[in-house]
């Protein structure tokens, strides 16, 4: 029973990108980061974005036994004294992302690398669709922000702080 209970819990060599990893069972939490990059987004046509590549900001994923949340950051490597910005993406309130319509089938024996990939894959392979809490994560309107973000860099200063650091979230 313990190989059973055990089922779907990542094993291996933990990336160097992960900052958290947490496998027990009733207490599963890993948070890992990517820094600043491009990444393919797709768009429900109510929104009025093509799909396509956009610039985003440095990203850290927190999964939590089957729930996702986002934080958005500032530079290429967060560090403990990292400020934390709400997520410049639809369907993220506060940082919680509502996963909508992704449907990937869970890989039951993965390694943290085949882990991170499935959890990433969820968030950017779903169709993007609404405003989480019906609130604007940026300064701007987001779908400005986001078609500014197709053809230039990330525009920091769009980034609402959220109020939190990385050693907040690391707890």
């Amino acid at each position: 029973s313990y190989t059973e209970g055990m089922n779907g819990t990542p094993h291996g060599r933990i990336p160097p990108n992960m900052l958290l990893c947490d496998p027990r069972k009733g207490h599963e939490k890993y948070i890992w980061y990517n820094p600043p990059q491009k990444r393919k987004m797709y768009f429900q046509s109510c929104l009025h974005i093509t799909d396509g590549t956009f610039n985003v900001p440095g990203i850290i994923y927190v999964v939590e036994q089957e729930s996702m949340d986002v934080h958005a950051f500032k530079g290429t490597v967060p560090q403990e004294q990292t400020e934390l910005y709400l997520a410049p993406f639809f369907n993220v309130t506060g940082a919680d992302v509502c996963l909508g319509n992704s449907s990937l089938e869970k890989p039951l024996d993965t390694d943290f690398s085949g882990f991170q990939e499935y959890w990433e894959k969820r968030f950017w392979l779903s169709e993007f669709s609404h405003l989480g809490g019906s609130r604007n994560p940026t300064r701007s309107n987001l779908v400005s922000v986001t078609e500014k973000a197709r053809e230039n860099p990330f525009d920091y200063s769009e980034l609402k702080p959220s109020g939190k650091k990385l050693k907040d979230i690391l707890l």
